[in-house]
């Protein structure tokens, strides 16, 4: 495995062999442009599980969505590599992909309801991935869904199996959505905010299941969400997005301990609902930048409550910042947070 961290998990077991390696990811969007997503480089290690942390417009999405190749038509993708499982994706034809996607590399969506098909009962919909990657049919078809459907914690299965999807909750809807996406053995799973639009017990409930069927399958998960409190519970590593870029990355507990970035500093303490000077509710200044509107310097700059302090502004305005080594053992594009980067802009300053 590229151990660009040094992760006391990964290592305790042995280095894990990437299952996805990404490198240079670059988005653009037709009639844009700046990349909506720029050079974005990162591993997902057998039975892992990544994060991709930010906020909405971030490109945490697009990156999924475009390892799985369901960008809208018009949209340019090109990498250096898109690795899974040793085959590079970049050489498969529509078909061949197709044969992947749902089967080897599955996808959990957000708004599980959105995403079901209402004309369509639930057992069709699970057994579909069954019949079209594995060949299972018939008896056998239906017996494994109910399987499946029992094994995420759907009551009564079998009843539940001749449903539509109108007709569940929100949660058991999820549910739903990952018996589907689990149904034909992936090796990697992208998990695309699976608890948005759910209550707190729901979302628990999910992220338990979620976890349980990983360990229990040796399943690696690549989960995006913009919850903090969900990537503690779960992530093995954090990957922080801003603006269509990497900002910082490492092992999950220390990204959360001990965040070099000002921008996951910033989000950890929208998180914890922390209070600024004045006593309100601490928020990021202004809204989020997006990569389009983008064309020097650092992304976070506009918005970073430290570059001025340490001595940096100038060089931010013009110059981006490398991903580069920290203090706590992770990286992050940060001119006063790498370690000879911040004793350089210590020095300017003086």
């Amino acid at each position: 495995m590229t151990c660009q961290t040094c992760d006391s998990k990964t290592h305790a077991s042995g280095e894990r062999q990437p299952i996805l390696s990404v490198r240079d990811l670059t988005v653009r969007f037709a009639g844009v442009d700046q990349p909506i997503l720029d050079r974005v480089s990162f591993d997902v290690g057998k039975g892992e599980v990544v994060a991709l942390v930010g906020e909405s417009g971030s490109g945490k999405s697009v990156t999924a969505l475009s390892i799985m190749r369901l960008l809208p038509p018009g949209t340019t993708v090109s990498a250096t590599a898109v690795d899974f499982s040793g085959q590079d994706l970049r050489d498969l034809s529509a078909g061949e992909f197709d044969h992947l996607r749902g089967g080897r590399l599955s996808m959990l969506f957000q708004q599980p309801q959105a995403m079901l098909d209402p004309t369509s009962r639930v057992g069709a919909q699970v057994g579909e991935p069954l019949y079209y990657h594995n060949g299972i049919h018939g008896r056998e078809n239906r017996r494994q869904v109910v399987g499946l459907l029992s094994e995420v914690g759907i009551p009564d299965p079998s009843a539940r199996a001749d449903c539509y999807s109108y007709e569940l909750s929100g949660g058991m809807a999820q549910r739903v959505m990952m018996a589907a996406a689990l149904s034909a053995g992936p090796e990697l799973l992208i998990a695309d905010e699976p608890t948005t639009a759910l209550d707190v017990t729901v979302q628990a409930q999910i992220l338990r299941l979620l976890d349980a069927e990983r360990r229990r399958r040796r399943l690696a998960v690549l989960l995006i969400t913009h919850d903090l409190s969900v990537v503690s519970a779960v992530a093995d590593r954090i990957i922080v997005m801003y603006a269509g870029r990497v900002v910082e990355e490492g092992p999950a507990t220390r990204v959360l301990k001990q965040p070099a970035h000002p921008y996951t500093q910033a989000l950890i303490r929208c998180s914890l609902f922390q209070a600024d000077a004045l006593g309100k509710l601490f928020s990021l200044p202004h809204g989020a930048v997006h990569a389009r509107d983008l064309t020097a310097g650092c992304r976070f700059h506009p918005r970073c409550p430290v570059a001025q302090v340490h001595g940096c502004l100038d060089r931010c305005i013009v110059e981006e910042p490398h991903l580069g080594d920290t203090e706590y053992g992770c990286k992050a594009r940060c001119w006063a947070a790498t370690r000879e980067d911040h004793a350089a802009c210590e020095g300017a300053s003086a």
